[in-house]
């Protein structure tokens, strides 16, 4: 999902890179299209979810109900009937927990100490690897925009083939 978004554009920088040379106009012209998102910031609807959470379920319903008028929904009737106040999300939102968690829950039990240490260190492995491949392209031998075209590329590539496994590999 979001991260083939970011191999497109780490796919595009090199290309940009090679025809625009000085850094200051590279940035500009890699920055200058976010300009285009700025009207986003009036056009989405806020998320009904995030409405209700806050208290704020006649805006989320109207929402609801103009969403359903656009997809030819005739009468919806009354959406969320009892979430009129913040206070009645946030009691019914927390209904059978018995004690709040803290960081300290994570090395409690051995159990759950075992899977934390061991995602900390396989988390800062990848991390480091990633990063290390990542940034060392300009360091390798040859040409530095083909360098870096390349690692881009192979993240499209390895990002597929993780998808693919997520979806079709057994665990």
């Amino acid at each position: 999902g979001v991260c083939m978004f970011y191999a497109i554009g780490y796919v595009i920088l090199p290309i940009f890179a090679y025809y625009i040379r000085n850094w200051r106009m590279l940035l500009l012209a890699l920055t200058i299209p976010e300009v285009l998102y700025i009207p986003f910031w009036w056009l989405i609807p806020e998320s009904p979810r995030w409405l209700i959470s806050q208290g704020r379920a006649t805006e989320a319903e109207k929402i609801v109900q103009t969403f359903a008028k656009q997809n030819g929904i005739t009468h919806v009737g009354v959406i969320f009937q009892h979430v009129n106040t913040k206070e009645y999300t946030l009691l019914h939102s927390t209904v059978g927990q018995t004690h709040s968690h803290g960081f300290l829950d994570l090395v409690r039990t051995s159990n759950i100490r075992n899977i934390t240490i061991l995602s900390f260190l396989v988390w800062m492995t990848t991390s480091i690897g990633y990063f290390v491949l990542t940034l060392g392209t300009p360091n390798m031998y040859g040409d530095p925009y083909l360098n870096c075209f390349i690692s881009a590329a192979s993240e499209i590539v390895a990002y597929t083939m993780a998808w693919w496994m997520v979806n079709h590999a057994p665990r």
